[in-house]
């Protein structure tokens, strides 16, 4: 019983390790990004109220929102990534981006075309 303790003991510390050594030191803070871009039909007019979705690498939704009057959408604050951007607005289209990597402290800007 007393080994079990210890042999749990040990790989929680293990564990813990391998968190202090993978996550930033305290006072390092990883800068959010931000990706902000525009909706646009085949005919490169904004399309307002498009459904956006920032999507992860594995294609899951990370957020979503809506595009305004102007077509344009926001995603901000977010975590530094590869994401992909996509679109639909109903008797319109839909329409994704390519893959695209989100660096920290910066701005990307991606626009959607949706046909």
């Amino acid at each position: 019983m007393r080994h079990k303790r210890l042999k749990v003991a040990l790989a929680s510390l293990g564990l813990l390790a391998l968190g202090v050594a993978v996550t930033p030191a305290i006072g390092d803070p990883v800068r959010p990004a931000a990706v902000i871009g525009r909706v646009v039909d085949a005919e490169n007019r904004p399309v307002e109220g498009a459904r956006v979705a920032l999507m992860s690498a594995p294609g899951e939704v990370v957020r979503s929102t809506m595009s305004n009057a102007q077509g344009q959408y926001e995603f901000k604050p977010i975590r530094p990534g590869r994401y992909a951007v996509g679109a639909a607005k109903q008797d319109v289209g839909q329409g994704r981006t390519p893959p695209f990597f989100a660096k920290p402290g910066e701005i990307t800007r991606t626009p959607v075309k949706i046909d």
